[in-house]
């Protein structure tokens, strides 16, 4: 069984990966600078320890605050 983080993982770094990309997938100098803020106003306690759990099992699209794309703000407070 793959772990949430595992999953977590393959869908950033990973995914990335699978399609050819370089330099995109995690947060470094040089890189590609895609991001999201999440709400984490979850049906239960945010915990570090379950983090990624919480956000694969509770997370959906409307948790998604605001989103970067090549270091562009493309959506600020939900809209």
């Amino acid at each position: 069984m793959l772990s949430p983080a595992h999953i977590w993982r393959l869908a950033t770094l990973g995914g990335a990966s699978v399609l050819g990309l370089n330099q995109v997938g995690q947060l470094r100098p040089g890189w590609q600078a895609d991001l999201q803020t999440i709400d984490l106003t979850l049906p239960s306690p945010v915990s570090a320890e379950k983090l990624y759990e919480q956000l694969l099992r509770y997370g959906s699209s409307r948790s998604v605050q605001s989103v970067m794309v090549a270091g562009q703000v493309r959506v600020m407070n939900g809209i």
